[in-house]
C-alpha cells in the first residue's frame, strides 16, 4: 500500500475472486472489465448500482470464466516465482 496499489487486489485475484471496484492507481494494468473484474465507471450511486446489476446478470459460465481469469492474472502478476530469475540475477551480481 505504500506504492498506492491495494494489496487486497492480489489477495482476491489469487483466490480467484473477481473484483467489483473502480480503478485507482494502476489497477487498469491488472483488472480488466468483464474479464477478471467488473469496473464501476464512476463514483455515483447510479454507476455502482448499474455495476451491481451487471454482476447479478452474469451467467454461471461467465462467473466461472471470470474466476479462471482472476487466477491466471494473479499468476502472471503476483506469483513470487515470476520474479525469481530477476532476484537471483541481482544476488548473483552482488
Amino acid at each position: 500500500s505504500d506504492a498506492c496499489f491495494p494489496s487486497k487486489v492480489a489477495e482476491f485475484q489469487a483466490l480467484g475472486v473477481p473484483m467489483l471496484c473502480n480503478l485507482t492507481s494502476d489497477l487498469n494494468e491488472v483488472l480488466k472489465d468483464g474479464e477478471n473484474a467488473l469496473i464501476v465507471p464512476g463514483v455515483s450511486a447510479d454507476d455502482f448500482a448499474n455495476t451491481i446489476k451487471r454482476a447479478l446478470n452474469l451467467s454461471q459460465s461467465q462467473k466461472e470464466q471470470m474466476r479462471a481469469h482472476s487466477l491466471k492474472r494473479a499468476q502472471e502478476y503476483f506469483d513470487y516465482r515470476r520474479y525469481m530469475p530477476a532476484l537471483a540475477d541481482y544476488f548473483n551480481k552482488l
